[in-house]
């Protein structure tokens, strides 16, 4: 093939390219810097990082609330061919390949501290990270269950399929902390909206 097509090619990918929703304050070079919380998840599900984090925040009557929504990049079933399966139904149904799991932080409005987090149908229980049939399970903690570091709740990721819980439920495995993905200004439905296969 000559060059030509190949630029060619090439600039009707980039015309293609959909410009990610804005970025939340100053992350382009250091997403960690204002994280608003820490993710630890088993090593096992390295290749399944967070990629972007979508935050939306309001202010309430005497809260601060932020609602978080977190796209991984994939999820994967601990065995294989499931996996192929669980991929092509949420291709088909959910349209994406992304896993996009949410949750919601609540601060005071005086003092800035964590007062609670909701898991809304995102709460792992006591599942662990190599069983199959996950159940979602929803749940509201006081900002007081979770461990902090540098003011951020520690939240662990406990199954395959990315549930939330101030507790890890997988002692006897290796862990990784989550700080990769970008943050983005925006809601549940903007990060449905913008990995919808159209």
């Amino acid at each position: 093939m000559t060059r030509k097509p190949l630029f060619f090619f090439a600039f009707l990918l980039l015309l293609s390219c959909r410009p990610l929703p804005q970025l939340a304050e100053d992350h382009k070079h250091s997403p960690y810097i204002n994280y608003p919380c820490i993710f630890v998840s088993p090593e096992k599900d390295a290749k399944n990082p967070v990629e972007i984090l979508f935050v939306k925040t309001d202010t309430l009557d005497n809260s601060i609330r932020k609602e978080i929504s977190v796209v991984f990049v994939d999820e994967d079933l601990p065995f294989f061919f499931f996996d192929w399966c669980y991929d092509a139904y949420r291709r088909n149904h959910y349209r994406r390949k992304k896993d996009i799991e949410s949750f919601v932080l609540y601060y005071s409005a005086a003092t800035d501290a964590l007062d609670s987090v909701a898991f809304p149908s995102t709460f792992s229980r006591d599942q662990r990270f190599r069983k199959n049939m996950v159940t979602h399970f929803s749940q509201t903690f006081p900002g007081s269950a979770f461990r902090l570091t540098d003011s951020r709740p520690v939240i662990f990721v406990n199954t395959w399929n990315h549930m939330f819980s101030p507790v890890d439920e997988n002692p006897g495995m290796k862990k990784d902390s989550l700080f990769a993905g970008w943050l983005r200004k925006g809601s549940r439905a903007d990060a449905e909206s913008y990995f919808r296969r159209k």
